[in-house]
């Protein structure tokens, strides 16, 4: 960086930068996470995840499964 200022043939004219704050980096891991349910979904019950949701088991009739991403 010093070399750019003192440097008197150089100029910055602009700077862009991709950096993303502490909680949408938090939003991604969570949205990208993949979680796991072992078991039946009985009626009335209600399964959620925040990212992507793996069922291993039977979903019952009136038994509910939410998931921010993709249901497996």
């Amino acid at each position: 960086m010093n070399v750019v200022h003192e440097s008197p043939h150089l100029r910055v004219s602009k700077i862009q930068s991709e950096v993303i704050t502490i909680e949408e980096c938090n939003r991604k891991v969570l949205e990208n996470q993949s979680e796991t349910y072992i078991g039946i979904v009985r009626s009335g019950q209600v399964v959620k995840a925040d990212g992507d949701l793996v069922v291993i088991g039977d979903v019952n009739p009136n038994g509910r499964v939410e998931a921010g991403g993709s249901i497996y």
